[in-house]
C-alpha cells in the first residue's frame, strides 16, 4: 500500500529556545497510506488540531520532515506549500468558513477557479455533480445566510473536494452540528472514502471516530496507542462504536 504522507520526528514547541517554551508534539513519526481514513484523538491541548496541522504544512514544525506523496513539503517555501495544499489537499473545519459575498455553487467553485487547471466549463460541471451527490443542488444559488449549518458544511465538502485531492483533511467536521446532521455528514464523508479518497480527520467525537479505518490516540503531543478498526460498515455501525468506547475508556477519555 503506498504511503501518502509520512512524518518523521516531527516536533513542534512554541516560544523562544531562551524564553519559557511550550512542546505541543514531540518526536511523532507517523504514515497515513493511500485511500486509508484515520482518525486522531485525544485528550483537550493533546495536539491532535497542530498534528493535522503539521502534516498538511499548514503550520511549520520546530524539528522533523513531513514527506507528502514523495515529496518533503517541509523543505519547500511558503508559496510553494501553498500550492501544494491549493492543488492537492482539501480542507473541511468545523465551521465552513464560506465567503459571505459569493454563492454557495461559487464558494464550491473558488478552489478550482484559482487552482486554474481546468476551463470554466468544466467547473461549473464538476461543482454541479458535487452538489447533486451531497443534495444541495436546490440551494445553489442561496447566499450563505440563507442554507442550515448541515448544507454549509455540505457545500464545504464540496468545496475540499474540487480539485481532487490526494488527501482531504477534516478538523473537527461535525464539532458544530446535531447528533442527525453529523450522521449525515459522517455517511457522505464515508461515501466519499469508499470511491478512493485518503482522508485524516480530528475529533473529540467517538462515534464519528468508530468511521475511521484506524484512530490515532494522542496524548501530551505524543502518538500513545492506535486502534485499527477496518473498513467501516453500515451494518457494523454499534459494534465499532462500543469498540471504540471501550478502547477511549482504557485511555482515560
Amino acid at each position: 500500500m503506498n504511503t501518502v504522507i509520512k512524518a518523521e520526528k516531527i516536533s513542534k514547541v512554541y516560544g523562544s529556545k531562551t524564553g519559557a517554551q511550550t512542546v505541543v508534539l514531540k518526536d511523532i513519526d507517523m504514515e497515513v497510506h493511500q485511500g486509508e481514513f484515520v482518525a486522531i484523538m485525544g485528550q483537550s491541548g493533546s495536539g491532535k488540531s497542530t498534528l493535522l496541522y503539521s502534516i498538511s504544512g499548514m503550520d511549520t514544525i520546530s524539528e522533523g520532515k513531513v514527506i507528502f506523496d514523495g515529496n518533503d513539503i517541509t523543505s519547500l517555501s511558503a508559496d510553494e506549500v501553498s500550492r501544494v495544499r491549493l492543488q492537492n489537499m482539501g480542507f473541511i473545519f468545523q465551521h465552513s468558513y464560506l465567503l459571505n459575498n459569493l454563492s454557495i455553487e461559487d464558494n464550491i467553485m473558488l478552489p478550482a477557479m484559482k487552482a486554474k487547471k481546468k476551463d470554466k466549463n468544466k467547473i461549473v460541471e464538476q461543482a454541479e455533480a458535487l452538489m447533486k451527490q451531497m443534495e444541495i443542488s436546490s440551494v445553489a444559488k442561496h447566499a450563505i445566510d440563507q442554507v442550515s449549518g448541515g448544507q454549509l458544511q455540505r457545500a464545504a465538502i464540496c468545496r475540499a473536494l474540487m480539485n481532487n485531492p490526494k488527501v482531504l483533511f477534516a478538523d473537527e467536521p461535525t464539532g458544530a452540528l446535531n447528533r442527525s446532521t453529523t450522521g449525515e455528514v459522517m455517511d457522505l464523508l464515508n461515501e466519499i472514502h469508499r470511491e478512493g479518497t485518503t482522508i485524516v480527520l480530528v475529533t473529540h467525537d467517538a462515534k464519528v471516530a468508530a468511521r475511521a479505518d484506524r484512530i490515532v490516540y494522542l496524548a501530551d503531543g505524543q502518538i500513545e496507542d492506535e486502534c485499527r478498526l477496518g473498513r467501516y460498515e453500515k451494518s457494523e455501525k454499534e459494534d465499532r462504536e462500543q469498540k471504540t468506547d471501550e478502547w477511549l475508556k482504557k485511555r482515560g477519555f
